[in-house]
């Protein structure tokens, strides 16, 4: 089930702490696209979240975007936010992770994957051993897959937001890198 628990989650991109993250050693961020930055099948980038991915360039942050999105759209996204792109990413399976990480030049422990999927962005982040952030989707416009795998993400407990917000990494007590159980629910 932790597999399916991010590190962190929060209601949008811009609630998404960069500083916060910055401290506990996170230097590169990759971002899904769909219903992430953008709302389903547009080119255009929310404003909000051009303005977090700025923020988070300024910062340091290496940035660049991890999708399963088609390449041309990936590609456009990735010069409209002048960052890298690593399209067809195919999560949860990380075919492409590999090539996302050598482009941002990190080692996994020091990169986020932020995305709005439990079944793509949080399980393929948690396999390549990055860190996850959930944020929720921007639209409810989506692919009729995508659709139902949201009633599967209900049922594992999607909508407990204030649950998931404290950022956790493994330590020599708790190699897992699973979060701490939740004190309300013992």
């Amino acid at each position: 089930m932790t597999l399916f628990w991010p590190h962190r989650h929060h209601r949008t991109i811009h609630e998404v702490p960069l500083q916060e993250l910055w401290d506990h050693g996170i230097r590169g961020i990759l971002l899904d696209i769909d219903n992430t930055l953008a709302t389903h099948t547009v080119y255009e980038v929310a404003p909000e979240a051009r303005d977090w991915v700025d923020e988070a360039k300024a910062m340091g942050f290496k940035v660049a975007l991890y999708s399963n999105a088609m390449s041309a759209r990936t590609r456009k996204m990735a010069e409209v936010l002048e960052v890298a792109a690593a399209p067809r990413g195919y999560k949860p399976l990380n075919f492409g992770l590999a090539g996302a990480l050598r482009l941002l030049g990190l080692p996994r422990h020091q990169v986020a994957l932020v995305g709005d999927q439990l079944f793509t962005d949080v399980l393929g982040g948690k396999l390549g051993g990055l860190t996850t952030v959930l944020i929720e989707p921007l639209s409810r416009k989506e692919w009729l897959h995508t659709r139902w795998f949201r009633k599967l993400e209900n049922a594992f407990g999607r909508r407990d937001v204030g649950k998931m917000n404290v950022l956790h990494r493994p330590t020599l007590s708790d190699p897992t890198g699973d979060p701490p159980p939740d004190p309300n629910q013992l």
